[in-house]
């Protein structure tokens, strides 16, 4: 069998200044992609609401926090 060049032994550090990779992709996450879609909804859909790009990031960051929380909560 032929050993990969890829295989990780163990997870990189991540970028300076984030504790962890999920962190970083969590403040990195591009929120241009469901605001354009909610924006564009609302030219079809007059009911639909569209996004705002800061609501959308700040709900990603809460959603990280609800599961470290509840992963706190299964470690204990």
């Amino acid at each position: 069998m032929e050993k990969s060049l890829f295989t990780i032994q163990r997870p990189l550090p991540p970028p300076a200044g984030y504790i962890s990779w999920l962190d970083y992709a969590v403040e990195r996450f591009d929120t241009r992609e469901p605001w354009l879609d909610s924006h564009f909804e609302t030219l079809i859909d007059e009911t639909a609401v569209e996004l705002d790009r800061e609501e959308i990031r700040e709900s990603v960051r809460m959603e990280l926090r609800a599961l470290r929380k509840a992963a706190a909560a299964a470690g204990s």
